[in-house]
């Protein structure tokens, strides 16, 4: 049986915190300690033996991290994620369209975890690159180069329960029309305004740091959501959140 080491609140730890629990552990190597450190929230270690987590998670507790070692299995696994293109917040339901633009209402004491984050991704872009030869009668020839762009998608998700469904929705593809004269003029100005319509519709619903931290009424909110390295580590911090919140077993 593995175990990981998870937080039991809310409030993320310094890296500082991390890399002096992490380090020196037979368990962790220094590589996998500094990484940790850079990202580490929610989850902080996997994949250990029983022993090894008891030491982590007591080194945190010792370092004002409250800690604790738990079975793999008792985390929660997050459904696989269905694409939407809108969602109309309204007083009697939710209403989600799914990517053929098929409404579902959906009760909001189903909203168990709302989401967002600004995800990074690489994708190889290619470049063209023309040589000619000496002589202007020869051919040109037309050679592809490949590098890696570095990008980021801002991602709202919606965790439900009863039955588990997770939606994942891309906030510059999403259709804002329930808004009426509230809409925006800039497509990306009404994300903040879905979300906050969202959390307050839904106050049993555990929100990450990403929608903590966006207010419709602040200029330049959007500058204010979290960025994650990768999907993955979006993820790890729902699984997290849902573990935190009791809800784990709703949504396995």
């Amino acid at each position: 049986m593995t175990f990981a080491v998870v937080q039991r609140e809310l409030t993320a730890p310094t890296a500082d915190q991390l890399v002096t629990a992490f380090l020196g552990s037979s368990a962790v190597v220094d590589h996998d300690a500094r990484r940790t450190a850079r990202r580490g929230f929610g989850i902080l270690a996997e994949n250990l033996d029983r022993a090894d987590a008891v030491a982590v998670a007591g080194k945190l507790e010792s370092l004002g991290v409250p800690a604790l070692a738990v079975p793999t299995h008792e985390l929660p696994a997050l459904p696989a994620p269905r694409g939407f293109k809108r969602a109309d917040p309204g007083e009697a339901s939710l209403d989600i369209h799914d990517a053929l633009g098929r409404p579902l209402p959906v009760a909001w004491d189903r909203v168990v975890l709302v989401a967002v984050g600004e995800i990074t991704h690489i994708r190889p872009q290619r470049d063209a690159r023309v040589e000619r030869m000496a002589t202007s009668t020869d051919a040109a020839t037309i050679n592809h180069d490949y590098r890696e762009i570095e990008g980021h998608d801002l991602t709202l998700e919606i965790v439900l329960e009863h039955p588990a469904q997770r939606w994942r929705a891309a906030a510059d593809a999403l259709l804002y029309n329930y808004l009426g004269p509230r809409r925006r003029a800039r497509r990306l100005d009404n994300f903040p305004l879905l979300v906050a319509d969202l959390l307050a519709h839904s106050p049993r619903a555990a929100i990450n740091r990403g929608a903590a931290n966006l207010s419709p009424d602040e200029p330049n909110t959007l500058r204010n959501v979290t960025r994650y390295a990768s999907r993955l580590d979006f993820e790890k911090e729902l699984i997290w959140l849902l573990w935190w919140s009791g809800r784990g077993a709703e949504t396995a």
